[in-house]
């Protein structure tokens, strides 16, 4: 636990050193938007610790990292530097990790609510999909909001009608079932992995 929450501590100085870094550089570019979008990065990687700190939540640093790695590659390459539109595949990628993320996230409302049995396997592997797919909507509402108020078009519709959308929300349940799949092998055949390491790391 200590060389994770070490290993935390240093991810989040790089990606603060990082987003500063970019953010005067924009500045002295004269592009204000682009300074201020770098530094958004700084709140969101503080929200586990103040959610652990004023609402006394048990998040644990794996699950921290888990979710600060996953915003970098997903918010500050993609949205801050426009990865999305410059490197094709890139945005299916990061919907789909965003399956397997918030199905990790899923696990652990489960269990930090008391409700986590290994012998609903059932209901827990619906509850991450249920779960992971809700928080892929409710993102591209975002987009959609973004695109309405800011003129923009993160949704792709000009190009692609509901093509983007729908793929968005296709690959993401892929990565939750893929998710499920690996969950599901373990408590068959009681195998301690990945998934069950971390059941048991959160407990």
């Amino acid at each position: 636990m200590k060389k994770i929450k070490r290993a935390n501590i240093i991810i989040i100085i790089l990606i603060l050193i990082f987003a500063l870094t970019v953010s005067l550089i924009n500045i002295f570019k004269g592009d204000t938007t682009t300074s201020l979008k770098a530094l958004i990065i700084i709140p969101i990687v503080f929200i586990p610790t103040i959610l652990r700190k004023l609402f006394k939540i048990k998040f644990r640093y794996i699950l921290e990292t888990i979710i600060i790695l996953f915003m970098f590659f997903a918010y500050y390459l993609g949205y801050v530097f426009n990865i999305y539109h410059k490197l094709v595949g890139y945005d299916k990628i990061i919907h789909g990790v965003s399956g397997l993320v918030t199905c990790f996230f899923a696990l652990f409302i489960l269990k930090q609510s008391k409700k986590y049995r290994e012998e609903d396997k059932w209901f827990n592997i619906l509850f991450c999909i249920y779960f992971s797919m809700t928080i892929a909507i409710l993102w591209e509402f975002l987009e959609f909001a973004d695109d309405k108020f800011l003129g923009k078009d993160e949704q792709s519709v000009k190009t692609t009608g509901v093509d983007d959308t729908m793929y968005d929300l296709l690959v993401a349940l892929i990565g939750s079932i893929v998710f499920c799949m690996c969950y599901y092998f373990e408590v068959i055949f009681h195998k301690e992995l990945f998934i069950k390491k971390y059941l048991k790391y959160i407990n």
